[in-house]
């Protein structure tokens, strides 16, 4: 495992979430690589995310091994990066899928959670913060 992502998890194991920002151009990365995707340097350093986001699209997805519907969202954080991942929200129905269509251009507010995956492991995830 890369020694960034490695580092990633741990932080997450201690409940932060961290992004990287870039010395050089002052990028900010989400989730964290090992170099800059802007101007290509590795000095990098982690700092503490807001937590906070703005939901842009949302789906309903199937895993078919699983067999599991869940929630999916592309959430742009306060700090800038665009990303993808699991969408929590407790009270959607899921017998009416359609009903995803409201979350698109709804711009909802969103906050990073950190939550463990099937195999025990720590992930971030989104949560409706209504």
């Amino acid at each position: 495992m890369h020694p960034v992502v490695h580092d990633f998890y741990n932080h997450l194991k201690e409940g932060k979430i961290l992004g990287h920002r870039c010395a050089a151009c002052g990028a900010v990365q989400f989730p964290p690589m090992g170099l800059c995707p802007e101007c290509g340097t590795n000095d990098l350093s982690w700092f503490p995310l807001s937590g906070k986001g703005t939901l842009l699209f949302a789906s309903v997805g199937r895993h078919p091994m699983m067999e599991i519907t869940f929630l999916q969202g592309t959430v742009k954080i306060e700090e800038g990066p665009l990303i993808s991942g699991m969408l929590l929200d407790d009270s959607f129905d899921f017998s009416r899928p359609e009903k995803i269509f409201e979350y698109n251009g709804a711009n909802m507010p969103v906050r990073l959670v950190i939550v463990k995956n099937t195999e025990g492991t720590e992930a971030v995830a989104f949560r409706l913060d209504q």
